[in-house]
Order: structure tokens, then C-alpha cells, then sequence
């Protein structure tokens, strides 16, 4: 006699032919079920991921307003002109002017502040803002000048 029971090999024999047959339907629904969780997981990464890169493109092209505002004040600087606040379209600036990019309304504020006791330097801060949505979003740049005070 067989020191593991006279059984055992009928019930694993009885086993395999069994499970040879295929896969039980309880088998195939938490398959199913499981691929689909996966899925939902995915699909909700790919949408925040869609949101995510919204946000940047806007911030990229706010980024790029600014960095043209300052630099066009930086050159006048360089050329020993009077500071004056430089528009989104490269004219003279007005406050809280608005320039469309992308579909999306940005505004600039330039403030020119002349340091007291520093006659030839400026506080330049550059502003950009705009609606993302239910929020409002915004850029500060700050940067010393020299400045002329003539006209």
C-alpha cells in the first residue's frame, strides 16, 4: 500500500482531467473584472496627465510674455533710455493690458519704481496673470534696472 493513502492518485487524476476541460465562468468574470479596474486606473492617469500638461503649456506661454516684457526693458536699460513699460506687443504698456495666446487671455501689469537714494536704479516687477478655469493664475517677476529719468 501507498504511504500517502490509497486515494490519491483517482483524486489528482480526477483533478486534472477536470481542469483540462477550460476555464470556469467565475474564473472569466474576475478576469474580467480585474482587467477592468486596470483600465479605469489608466484612463483616470491619462486624463490628470491631459490636465496636467494644460497647466503647463499655459504657464510656458505666460513665462514667455514675462520673459519678453522684462527683456525688452533690460535692452532699454542697456541702451541708457528712460525705462517705460513695454506692452505684450512691444509698444509702450498700459496698465492691466490683455494679449490672447492659445485661446487664453493674459494680463501684464509692469510696475517701474525708482530706488530713493539710488538715483540711477530701478525696482522693475512684471506681472502676468489669467482665469484657468475657476482660478487665477499669475507670474511675478522682480529685477533691479539701471534708469535714465530723462524723457
Amino acid at each position: 500500500m501507498n504511504k500517502s493513502g490509497p486515494f490519491l492518485p483517482l483524486t489528482v487524476s480526477f483533478l486534472r482531467k477536470r481542469r483540462s476541460k477550460g476555464y470556469l465562468l467565475l474564473e472569466a468574470v474576475f478576469s474580467i473584472a480585474v482587467i477592468a479596474i486596470g483600465l479605469a486606473i489608466i484612463l483616470r492617469s491619462f486624463a490628470s496627465s491631459l490636465r496636467a500638461s494644460k497647466v503647463s503649456h499655459e504657464y510656458f506661454i505666460a513665462s514667455l510674455l514675462t520673459n519678453d516684457a522684462m527683456c525688452e526693458l533690460e535692452e532699454k536699460a542697456k541702451l541708457n533710455e528712460k525705462l517705460k513699460k513695454p506692452g505684450l506687443d512691444g509698444s509702450e504698456a498700459k496698465t492691466g493690458e490683455e494679449k490672447e495666446a492659445s485661446g487664453i487671455k493674459y494680463g501684464l501689469d509692469i510696475e517701474i519704481n525708482e530706488l530713493e537714494g539710488l538715483d540711477s536704479l530701478a525696482s522693475v516687477r512684471s506681472v502676468i496673470s489669467w482665469d484657468n478655469g475657476k482660478r487665477k493664475e499669475r507670474i511675478q517677476a522682480d529685477t533691479f534696472l539701471p534708469y535714465k529719468n530723462a524723457p
